[in-house]
């Protein structure tokens, strides 16, 4: 059976996704999981010097499938931070779309295709706005399966190294019996 630190985990590969595609973007300094960060003064400072987007599971309804799987409809909401001491600054649009333009789509092995479904600004934290975006997607979940142990990977690609010996012109695959 896999251990969970090799087995295949869909909601931690989602956030490793999520995190590795946000830090490729210019601006995107910091992604974390969310935990309320932003309305602790002391974490708030060390965040808002740089752009930071924190994920957070909202939903996770999950129903049944075949052979102990699971689909686990789920929404994700990124936090977007973004500090002004501009009285209107309409960077912050920018910020949320650049993100949105990443993600929007974006899916994986273990998750269907990211699509927002809601945006709203939070704008009690002094110079800090935050914007929140919901996507949804939904997730599978095969560690249950009582195959899963026969392989940790899903495979994408196979490569067969194999030379053809052709003798006529008749092309044949199997046993050769007709």
């Amino acid at each position: 059976m896999p251990t969970l630190s090799t087995a295949l985990h869909p909601k931690r590969d989602l956030y490793l996704a999520l995190k590795s595609r946000l830090l490729t973007l210019d601006g995107v300094e910091h992604v974390r999981l969310f935990n309320n960060q932003y309305n602790n003064d002391k974490v708030e400072e060390a965040y808002k010097q740089y752009g930071t987007v924190f994920v957070e599971f909202l939903q996770l309804t999950w129903t049944g499938s075949t052979l102990n799987q699971q689909r686990g409809d789920t929404v994700v909401r990124l936090h977007i931070l973004f500090e002004s001491l501009e009285t209107e600054d309409l960077r912050v649009f920018e910020r949320v779309q650049t993100i949105h333009l990443s993600i929007q789509g974006f899916n994986g092995p273990l998750f269907t295709s990211m699509q927002r479904t809601n945006e709203e600004q939070d704008t009690d934290h002094d110079n800090i706005t935050v914007w929140k975006t919901d996507y949804n997607t939904q997730l599978s979940d095969c560690t249950t399966d009582p195959r899963a142990g026969l392989g940790t990977h899903i495979i994408t690609q196979i490569e067969i190294d194999a030379q053809l010996d052709i003798d006529d012109q008749v092309f044949r695959s199997g046993d050769g019996v007709f």
